[in-house]
């Protein structure tokens, strides 16, 4: 991420000194492209390793227990989630 920030930042910052605007904008323009898509990807990678982590403990639970305690289980754990939302929200 900051390779990509000073990959643009650097230059441009140089060219704006410079004199050169149009220049320079192109330059910091680029960084700003390179951040966004460094982001973007970052967090597409990220984002479903706690998902499937979740679904395969949760299949190594519901293996070991019975239906009807899974069931209870895992609406217990639902409900607790959505009275901590609501609460986050309150505060």
């Amino acid at each position: 991420m900051m390779l990509a920030i000073c990959a643009g930042t650097m230059p441009g910052a140089a060219w704006l000194a410079g004199g050169d605007a149009g220049m320079a904008r192109s330059l910091l323009g680029a960084a700003l492209v390179l951040y966004a898509g460094y982001s973007l990807l970052a967090r597409q990678l990220s984002a479903p390793a706690p998902a499937l982590v979740g679904m395969w403990a949760g299949q190594k639970l519901r293996n070991r227990i019975s239906l009807a305690m899974f069931r209870q289980l895992f609406l217990g754990f639902l409900l607790l989630l959505g009275a901590e939302m609501a609460l986050r929200s309150l505060l």
